[in-house]
Order: structure tokens, then C-alpha cells, then sequence
């Protein structure tokens, strides 16, 4: 079962007496906790990672599972998440009453049980369910140690109702989860606010899964395959963002539904043959006209312009790094002993030391063997925690890609209009009133969903379960116009005074009567092409003209009479006998 691309995932939830306690958001704890594991469900149906997730409940007087242990209910199966699971798991968090009932943790973590899980997220608010059986405790300890030795790691997320006392994480699982982790990050405050748990939920429902593998070489002269600990370090590749998109479409026959086969066919535009083999297939690319042809193995060559991964450049003032020279989706490097033993020291000591003199290295980066060299600069990130001890931002390297002199583009005063007077300082003062007044004063894109996609999939949703409502969705993106008019109503009537008093004008700049580069070279190559395929047919145009009448230019199609018109800069619009007029006119005066 197991994949190197996807996950096993599974939610064991504390289904006893005390779960049913309500938050500081009158919810109850368990309501909260499936109210999360809904959320994972739904984000990994729209990413499609293919990942296993399954839910348990530990603590019930009903059991369900294989091995018949009591106190353990397998609420879902171990299986990628589908419409179902979520409209069982929304019914679940309208009444979960059913699932009460009384019982120990010392069936949660039996390894004949999990033994093909990979990771475990432990909703509990008992801190010591153990407190008066020591040898319990200890048995419990060494299956937590045995799932760590078989891959499997445990996550615990402590909540904390309104009456519950305060979760001391020593007391029991400091050491149940300090030896299943290396990763350990307690938890020291209880959630006790379903905004809490959704954000402690984002950050460990998605395993750091490595983009790519690649080195930073210090040498440049090292060659690729002969690394050593003095050339080379080993990194880890992330991504750090991953934009959803809407499933594709898929094609299905009309009388069964049944998904239908693409094939597709190449085949010769002149001679109609088919062409099976690659062989048979070259490619070409326009240049002024002209086809450069390349041959399967030539446009593999071409792939191959440097070797694979980074070569370091040199070091840079981070203040000389723009932030408009950021122009993709940057990375996170991480390093790794996996590849090269003492990666992970170079790189701290390297990363410390660039923090302290602020510095940024600047490095040629080939991520992939086919792709093309670019430029890119490493900035070193500091660790950062939440006041609860979250980790918000991990220490390691953002890979930064940097644009060439061809990306640049003029400077804004050649390109948009220039200001005859510029505005005065007390018009610049109000309307920085009228920012400071709308600032928003924590912002946190994880907060905003994309609503277009999230309807897109609660359709899909509702059709897959038949369902006759559609599921709302909340556009977090609409801003409310009148709460902001009134949030500063009068820093806005102060600026529009000001404005209004001192109107500032453009001077508007004069149209080029050059048409655009682009267009002249596009102009050129249609016309060089005309020309070599009016050649090509060996027409004698002036004896063309001469006769009037169906021997003559009235024989030609309109592909062929625009086709002159294009070889000759002569207007190509209008019906045929106006095309055919123009170009006789045009063929007794001029000599072609």
C-alpha cells in the first residue's frame, strides 16, 4: 500500500465523555475535530493528491474494526477521500450524540492496528488517560516506539474545553510522540477555538513532500557524478505554493457513458501517408521565415545545455534584491545528509552566517537535465513560531529566480503618460489617511479561498450526491463598499475636497505613426513567404492581366489573389473582382 507520491493518513479522534464539552465557540470538542477532518478531506478531493485518509474513533462502547479490539470504531476506511465520506462526516458533526460513551487510549495506538499508517493526528483533551497503570504506560510507550521504527509518525492535537483543566503535555505524551517524531513541536497552549484547530489542522495536513533533488556546486570545475563532500552539498527541492485547478473534462460515449480513447494520428499534408514512426517526424522552428528543422535526436541535444542542479556565483547585499525581480513562484531548499554527508552542517553554518551579514548568494540554476539555465539568489529565512509554539515559517533557503535583461522592461516614465503638476503635499497626506484608515491589520492569505473553485467543486458535490441544494459558499474576496465608506467616511470627504480644489492633468502622449516592431517583422516574413510560393507556381502574371475573361486573373482563386496582394503590399480586402482589378492596375504599372 505504500507510494512515495502519496500518503496514508488517518485521524484518530477521543470519542469519550468529556469530548462532548463545549469550546469557547459553544461547540462541542468532537464537533470541532470532525469539523477539521471534513476540511482535509475536502482540500485533498480538490488537489488530487491520491493520498489514503481514514477516521477513528478511540474510546467507544461499540466496536468496528478487523481485529475486533474493544474501544476502537473505524468510522471511515482507509481509502482516498470521495463525496460520500464528507456528507457522512457532515452528518457525523450535526449529531454526533451517538458515538458517546466511556473507555481508555490503550487500544488507540496498538500496532496491528495501524500498522499500514503513515502518519496519526490524535484529537484528545485527556493529557494522562494512563494516570494509575503503570505498566500500561510503558507498553503503550514501546508500541509508540515500534510504529516510529516502521515509518509511522504521531501528531497530537490537544483541545481544551471551557471547563476542562490544563493539558500538561509531560505527563503522558512527551514521551509517546517524542519517540514517534523528529519533527516534535508541542503544543503547549489547548485549542480551545475552532480558528485555532483549523490553523494547527493547515499546517500538519499536508506531508513536506520534495519537489525535486538536486546540489549546490562550490566548485564550478566539479563534474556531475563525482561530487564530494568539499564541491558539493545535497538540497531538497519544495514547493511552496500549488494552485488548484478544475478537474478535465473527460470525454464519454453517449450510449453507455463509458470513457472514450484519444488517438491521435500524424500524417503527411501533401501526400496524405501516415506517419507511424518518430523517425518519419522532424520539427521546425520559424525564424524570418525560414524553417529551422531539427531531428528528434538534435532537439534532445538542445535539452542539454548545462548539467543538472546549482552553481554557486557569488554573494550579493540583500538590499540590492528587488522585489519586482521576483517573476515566478519561488522554492524552499532544505538540505540533506541523504545525498552528501554533512550537507545539513555546510548549510547551517553558511545560512547563520549570511543572516548575520545580511547577504543573499546568487547561483545558476538547472533544476531539471531539459531545462534551460537561469539565474536565481538563495535568502537565507529565519525560524519564526506562533504564540502558542506553531511553526509558521521553517529556517532554510528561498530560491528566489531572477529575471535576464530581456525580461526587463522600460522604465514607467517612457511608457505611461506624464503628470503636468504633481499633487500637493496635503493631497498626498489625506490620502495616505484614507490607507491607514482601510489597512487591514493582519493579513493572511491562507484565510481566503478561492470561490470560484470552491463552487466548482461544491457543484461537483452536490451532483455526485444527488443533492437538491447547493452547497453555499462564502466569497471571501467581496468587499463590503459600505462598511468601508463608513469605516472612513471622513478621511474620504477630507480627500475628495482636496482633489477636487487642485486637479491635477495629463498630458496625454501622441500616437506613433510607426506601427509596432512586431508588426513589421510579421508583415516581412508573410510577405517573403508569398513570394517563394508564387514562385513556386510558375504563373505568368503579366500575361494574366492581359486576358480578360476566364483564361486570365478571373481563373485564380482568392487564396491566390490575396496571396499577390501580401508578396506586393497591396490591399487584400474586398470581393474578387475588385482584387482582380487591383492587381491588373497594378501590374500595368509596375515591372515584376
Amino acid at each position: 500500500m505504500e507510494d512515495d507520491n502519496r500518503e496514508l493518513l488517518l485521524f484518530a479522534v477521543d470519542a469519550r465523555k468529556n469530548m462532548y464539552e463545549e469550546s469557547e465557540d459553544k461547540v462541542p470538542l468532537i464537533t470541532m475535530a470532525l469539523g477539521c477532518v471534513k476540511e482535509v478531506f475536502k482540500s485533498r478531493i480538490i488537489s488530487d493528491t491520491g493520498d489514503l485518509l481514514g477516521v477513528v474513533l478511540f474510546g467507544t462502547t461499540k466496536a468496528n474494526n478487523p481485529n475486533d479490539l474493544a474501544n476502537i470504531y473505524v468510522l471511515l476506511e482507509l481509502d482516498v477521500p470521495d463525496p460520500e465520506s464528507i456528507l457522512y462526516l457532515e452528518t457525523l458533526e450535526k449529531t454526533p450524540n451517538w458515538i458517546m460513551s466511556q473507555g481508555l487510549l490503550n487500544h488507540a495506538v496498538r500496532s496491528k492496528t495501524l500498522k499500514v499508517r503513515k502518519r496519526l493526528v490524535l484529537f484528545t483533551d485527556d493529557d494522562d488517560p494512563i494516570e494509575n497503570d503503570e505498566n500500561q504506560k510503558n507498553l503503550t510507550i514501546r508500541q509508540a516506539r515500534d510504529l516510529a521504527e516502521s515509518g509511522m509518525s504521531i501528531e497530537l492535537l490537544p483541545m481544551k474545553s471551557v471547563a476542562s483543566k490544563p493539558f500538561d503535555y509531560h505527563l503522558f505524551y512527551e514521551d509517546v510522540i517524542g519517540s514517534t517524531s523528529y519533527e516534535l513541536e508541542p503544543v503547549n497552549n489547548p485549542i480551545s477555538k475552532f480558528d485555532e484547530l483549523q490553523q494547527h489542522i493547515l499546517k500538519k495536513k499536508y506531508k513536506k513532500r520534495v519537489l525535486n533533488n538536486t546540489f549546490l556546486y562550490l566548485n564550478s570545475s566539479t563534474m556531475e557524478g563525482t561530487q564530494s563532500e568539499l564541491d558539493a552539498v545535497g538540497l531538497e527541492v519544495y514547493a511552496l505554493f500549488h494552485r488548484p485547478t478544475k478537474s478535465k473534462k473527460v470525454l464519454l460515449e453517449a450510449r453507455n457513458n463509458e470513457p472514450v480513447r484519444r488517438v491521435t494520428i500524424a500524417y503527411s499534408e501533401e501526400s496524405g501517408a501516415l506517419l507511424t514512426s518518430a523517425s518519419d517526424i522532424r520539427y521546425s522552428f520559424p525564424f524570418a521565415g525560414v524553417a529551422c528543422v531539427f531531428t528528434p535526436s538534435e532537439m534532445e541535444q538542445l535539452g542539454h545545455l548545462c548539467r543538472h542542479g546549482m552553481e554557486l556565483i557569488g554573494f550579493e547585499n540583500k538590499d540590492k534584491l528587488k522585489w519586482q525581480y521576483n517573476i515566478r513562484t519561488s522554492y524552499f531548499l532544505y538540505p540533506s545528509d541523504r545525498t552528501i554527508k554533512g550537507s545539513q552542517l555546510f548549510m547551517a553554518v553558511l545560512w547563520k552566517q549570511m543572516l548575520q551579514q545580511n547577504q543573499i548568494a546568487i547561483v545558476r540554476v538547472c533544476l531539471r537535465r531539459t531545462s534551460y539555465p537561469r539565474l536565481a539568489a538563495l535568502v537565507p529565512q529565519d525560524e519564526k513560531r506562533t504564540g502558542s509554539h506553531v511553526q509558521r515559517e521553517s529556517c532554510g533557503f528561498h530560491l528566489i529566480w531572477l529575471p535576464f535583461a530581456e525580461d526587463i522592461r522600460k522604465e514607467w516614465k517612457t511608457q505611461y503618460p506624464k503628470w503636468n503638476d504633481l499633487p500637493s503635499k496635503q493631497c498626498v497626506q489625506a490620502a495616505m489617511n484614507v490607507i491607514s484608515k482601510l489597512s487591514i491589520p493582519s493579513y493572511e492569505p491562507s484565510n481566503y479561498s478561492d470561490p470560484d473553485i470552491q463552487r466548482y467543486y461544491n457543484g461537483l458535490q452536490a451532483l455526485a450526491l444527488n443533492q437538491s441544494n447547493l452547497p453555499q459558499v462564502q466569497d471571501t474576496l467581496n468587499a463590503d463598499d459600505a462598511q468601508m465608506a463608513e469605516v472612513a467616511k471622513g478621511e474620504l470627504e477630507e480627500w475628495t475636497k482636496i482633489v477636487a480644489s487642485e486637479p491635477v492633468g495629463i498630458t496625454k502622449q501622441e500616437k506613433s505613426s510607426q506601427s509596432p516592431k512586431r508588426w513589421y517583422m510579421k508583415r516581412a516574413i508573410e510577405k517573403k513567404r508569398s513570394k517563394q510560393l508564387l514562385e513556386e507556381q510558375q504563373l505568368d502574371w503579366k500575361a494574366l492581366a492581359r486576358d480578360e475573361g476566364n483564361d486570365g486573373l478571373e481563373k485564380q482563386n482568392m487564396a491566390v489573389l490575396k496571396m499577390f496582394c501580401t508578396a506586393y503590399d497591396l490591399k487584400k480586402s474586398g470581393r474578387k473582382a475588385e482584387l482582380v482589378e487591383r492587381i491588373r492596375n497594378y501590374l500595368q504599372t509596375e515591372n515584376i
